[in-house]
């Protein structure tokens, strides 16, 4: 296994009440969160550290408030290279 570092910027638009996101590394639950920054149209950098079998893998961001609110990853990056939300660890 490999220790992986990935960042990605989560952005969200949002009105009302705070929404509600998961990030997932392949299938594995690794956190979920509310957004409650003051702002409507903002975003957060995630810092994930996890170990990783060499092989694809996939970043998820899940929405779960998908009527209230909209979240785009953006600016992915892992082990300091840049990447999509589908990515290789040799």
């Amino acid at each position: 296994m490999t220790h992986t570092c990935i960042d990605v910027d989560v952005w969200c638009k949002w009105q009302d009440l705070p929404p509600v996101y998961r990030i997932y590394v392949d299938e594995e639950l690794l956190t979920e969160r509310d957004f409650v920054w003051e702002t409507s149209r903002h975003y957060i950098t995630e810092h994930i550290e996890v170990y990783l079998d060499p092989g694809w893998h996939e970043l998820k961001i899940i929405n779960c408030n998908p009527d209230r609110a909209e979240f785009i990853p953006n600016n992915i990056v892992v082990n300091g290279a840049g990447a999509g939300a589908r990515f290789l660890i040799n």
